[in-house]
């Protein structure tokens, strides 16, 4: 783990909390909360900073999957009629 750390360190630096809220902001399987956790855990992120990080994560997610079930949803009802 530490050699790990020592090799991603300049970027963990520069982009450490907005690259683990991207990660769990990703709506794709593994790339949630728990996974998000543990690439904090690896990188040597705080506690507090991997929950701000987090949240906004969540965030993030949940706003891109609700996008995407409106859009398929009004995709539909352009391809069927209801009446």
């Amino acid at each position: 783990m530490e050699r790990t750390q020592k090799k991603i360190h300049k970027y963990v630096k520069k982009y450490g909390e907005a690259a683990v809220a991207i990660f769990i902001g990703i709506p794709l399987p593994g790339s949630g909360s728990y996974s998000g956790a543990l690439a904090a855990y690896l990188i040597g992120l705080g506690y507090k900073k991997f929950i701000i990080a987090n949240i906004i994560g969540v965030l993030i997610a949940g706003v891109i999957v609700t996008l995407i079930t409106l859009t398929g949803a009004t995709a539909f009802n352009l391809f069927i009629k209801i009446l």
